[in-house]
């Protein structure tokens, strides 16, 4: 992992899993990524402290990053499916094991994998 900024690290995973860069919901996601590697509990609360938490940095309501980040989701899915991927492709080795195509379950997906890969809150 990078030892300069842990947010690159998940810009870097982001766009493996071929999430489209030029969306806000990509920032938004890689912030909320990097605010549950410090703070896991944010996972289990995701509309009622994650967001709210995002909004503040961001200035932007909740709801709006509720659905950009949902936007950026559903588009990443497309883009996968557009692709028809090998099976040893990169973004799918990350996605292994993905529940589904949710905000709550992509997010939780994506800060479990970087920790395998050994990011720590404290990089």
């Amino acid at each position: 992992m990078n030892q300069i900024s842990p947010l690159y690290d998940i810009e870097v995973i982001l766009t493996k899993v071929h999430m489209p860069r030029y969306l806000k919901g990509f920032d938004y996601a890689a912030m909320a990524i990097l605010c549950c590697l410090e703070d896991s509990s944010l996972l289990h609360s995701m509309k009622k402290h994650l967001y709210p938490k995002l909004s503040q940095i961001f200035d932007v309501g909740a709801d709006g990053i509720d659905s950009s980040i949902r936007n950026a989701i559903r588009k990443t899915e497309s883009q996968i499916e557009k692709r028809n991927l090998p099976p040893n492709d990169e973004a799918l080795k990350i996605l292994e094991g993905l529940e589904g195509f949710t905000n709550n379950y992509f997010i939780a997906h994506i800060t479990a994998y970087l920790r395998t890969q050994g990011m720590s809150p404290k990089e």
